[in-house]
């Protein structure tokens, strides 16, 4: 997967705004600290959570989210 289609896809999976960067590089690093951000976020709703299905729902996310940032963080290294 390509710098720009990852940048793509995860805005639209998380419906983060586009950053206006001039570089790839710039908008990944932007990218990464709103995806820690989101998690630090859904952790939080997670110890609040009661519902079995919203925890499940959660950490799922959560997953889906660690999976992504451990993506960006390898074509930053590319």
């Amino acid at each position: 997967m390509g710098k720009r289609k990852f940048i793509e896809r995860v805005q639209e999976l998380f419906g983060l705004i586009e950053p206006e960067t001039s570089s790839k590089k710039e908008a990944i690093l932007d990218l990464l600290h709103k995806l820690k951000a989101k998690r630090a976020e859904l952790k939080i709703q997670l110890k609040l959570a009661k519902k079995p299905t919203e925890i499940e729902d959660l950490k799922e996310s959560i997953d889906v989210l660690k999976k992504q940032i451990k993506k960006g963080e390898k074509l930053l290294e590319t």
